[in-house]
């Protein structure tokens, strides 16, 4: 029997948009969760890319979908946890086994109402142990490595703002030894010091944080561009689940990612509301036209051509 998206799973996806990170530093804006972990699983897909079309490796994106959909509930659930806490208590066996346990009755009708099959893949993940196979995957690699890039990232603009504060330097510090760990795998090499067009497509992408959807309209919670992607990307997917037959991989593939970066053109035209295309009757093709024309000039040289 195929399974329904309950108003409690919508409420648990909709959670980080109100999850505020970085709240002990100066913030020139604010930073959330749901921008977070939308930005990582972009710069996973980056490092995907890479991976796949220049090192010949076989990218599992199913998996790695997943992956990051599962790290997004346990950081919604565990989010009032510093990172440094966070990773010291997942170190420890009765400690990671508790937090489990916690995450998972605080999931569980949600995401068994979803589908068993998700869910029981979804506590075998946050059940892990530091000697687990998956730990050592290329998919766990990246989206682990997309996750301290994207915290990278954050951190960088708020450093840009913030006087030499105690504490400031190390947070630094700790971010980039994070990274550092991730220095053997290619894609992550190539990004950070070998190729700036990607740097800058990852720029692009983040500063979809900045714009607000509906940003005339007092909307709880509020939300950015970028979040609102993840958002639509995550109950695309889960929609996929309840296709007939089985979805296969490739439209998995499309469906997560054609949902991820479907308002990727905004970064360069704003979010224009549908009430007023509507409004400016044939201007609407004019948009449309002006949209793609920004996209060939400036989102396509940034990345390879396929």
């Amino acid at each position: 029997m195929k399974g329904i998206i309950t108003k409690s799973l919508i409420e648990k996806i909709f959670q980080p948009a109100s999850l505020q990170r970085w709240n002990d530093q100066i913030r020139p804006i604010e930073f959330t969760e749901l921008d977070k972990q939308a930005h990582k699983m972009i710069i996973a897909w980056i490092l995907g890319k890479i991976e796949e079309d220049e090192e010949g490796q076989l990218i599992n994106w199913r998996k790695m979908i997943e992956y990051g959909i599962f790290q997004y509930f346990q950081r919604t659930i565990l989010t009032d946890l510093k990172p440094q806490i966070y990773h010291s208590l997942l170190a420890q066996n009765e400690a990671r086994k508790k937090l489990n346990d916690f995450v998972q009755r605080e999931m569980e009708e949600s995401l068994t109402h979803l589908s068993v099959d998700f869910y029981n893949k979804f506590i075998q993940f946050i059940s892990f142990n530091p000697e687990d196979e998956d730990l050592n995957s290329i998919e766990f690699k990246l989206v682990s490595a997309a996750h301290f890039l994207a915290t990278q990232w954050e951190f960088n603009v708020i450093a840009h703002f913030s006087p030499p504060l105690f504490g400031v330097e190390s947070t630094r510090e700790e971010i980039q030894s994070q990274v550092n760990k991730h220095l053997e795998i290619k894609s992550v090499k190539k990004i950070l010091y070998l190729d700036k067009n990607l740097r800058n497509f990852i720029d692009l992408c983040g500063q979809l944080r900045f714009q607000r959807r509906w940003a005339h309209i007092e909307r709880i919670p509020k939300t950015s561009v970028l979040g609102h992607m993840l958002i639509v990307a995550m109950l695309s997917y889960f929609l996929s689940l309840f296709l007939e037959p089985d979805p296969c991989a490739k439209r998995i593939y499309n469906n997560w990612y054609g949902a991820l970066f479907h308002d990727l053109p905004e970064v360069l035209t704003r979010d224009i509301i549908s009430p007023v295309k509507r409004a400016l009757g044939e201007l609407e093709t004019l948009i449309k036209e002006e949209e793609s024309d920004q996209i060939s000039k400036k989102l396509k040289p940034l990345l390879k051509e396929e």
